[in-house]
């Protein structure tokens, strides 16, 4: 059995950096919608890209752990240790917010007057959404309301797996860490109108609750600590928990374009408590801090399909 004495942690600069940015499935939390719901029997389709930037993930990054892991996932045992600990904390705050990027493709369609359903695929995860205007105009461009500030209200429900991305799954199958979540959303947004019946587009603001509810595990294989007075060492026995934690943030987002086509740009805030997270060997771990979360995306809208319409006499 092969004792693991002190590695030096690396700092990761260029590499992890680079995978970051390209990577990360985070908790779908982009508001592009405004107060006005999707106009009965309308489509709303279109695509965004996001960037999720947290705190939390930042503050426990860069202390080497791919580099470290790079090294203990070689070894035939290893030893429990402060950089054992550090690994855990990474995977953690990864998983729960991590820092990266990616995209979205949407379908929204105006089921009754006030209301409208909606389904997004967002980097792998399926979302599923429902908005309630109950403020200003449900009029269209060709049936244009009365002016003045739209405000609606919605709920948003996602679920996933998690796994770490290219690079640090190596921590994964260290730990033998496991990682599901499911998440709600419930956007308060507020809206004014460029143009008549947002013609030319809008500006939104509001705020945002959301929830999530986490499953996670840690299992290592080959992962051992010492006991006082013995030579032996022991197994780490596996951790199964349960957590949840709320969200709060707020919003704008402006839309501009031309009764078909619009271009989007969000920008979303959120902060967060995660808990506290039980780790192997007895410890734990406590996360929170805020995420940034930028969006561009393209929108298009049809009007009312022909078999939509009502039928000359």
């Amino acid at each position: 059995m092969e004792h693991l004495t002190s590695i030096k942690l690396k700092q990761i600069v260029y590499f992890t950096s680079i995978i970051l940015f390209l990577s990360g499935c985070a908790a779908p939390r982009s508001i592009t919608q405004s107060g006005k719901v999707t106009p009965h029997k309308q489509f709303r389709f279109g695509s965004n890209f996001s960037g999720n930037i947290s705190t939390s993930v930042s503050k426990t990054l860069f202390d080497g752990a791919q580099s470290t892991a790079s090294d203990l996932i070689n070894q035939d045992t290893v030893r429990l240790e402060e950089t054992v600990a550090k690994l855990e904390k990474v995977a953690l705050a990864y998983s729960l917010d991590p820092i990266g990027s990616g995209y979205d493709f949407y379908l929204r369609y105006g089921v009754l007057k006030h209301f409208d359903i909606g389904y997004k695929f967002a980097s792998g995860v399926h979302v599923f959404d429902a908005m309630y205007q109950f403020m200003g105009s449900t009029g269209t461009i060709e049936s244009v309301g009365k002016k003045g500030i739209c405000g609606s209200i919605g709920v948003q429900y996602s679920s996933q797996k998690y796994d770490l991305p290219l690079g640090f799954n190596k921590i994964q199958d260290l730990l033998g860490y496991t990682m599901k979540r499911k998440d709600i959303l419930i956007p308060l947004i507020f809206s004014v109108s460029f143009g008549e019946e947002e013609k030319f587009g809008n500006f939104s603001w509001g705020l945002a609750y959301s929830h999530s509810f986490i499953d996670y595990g840690f299992d290592p294989d080959n992962i051992f600590y010492d006991r006082i007075n013995s030579t032996t060492p022991v197994s780490l026995t596996a951790i199964e928990g349960k957590k949840n934690y709320s969200s709060i943030g707020a919003f704008v987002n402006i839309k501009a374009g031309y009764k078909y086509v619009y271009l989007i740009s969000s920008l979303s805030v959120f902060y967060q408590d995660y808990g506290t997270y039980n780790m192997l060997g007895g410890g734990t771990a406590n996360l929170s801090g805020l995420t940034i979360i930028p969006t561009l995306g393209i929108q298009f809208n049809l009007q009312k399909l022909p078999w939509f319409k009502k039928k000359s006499v």
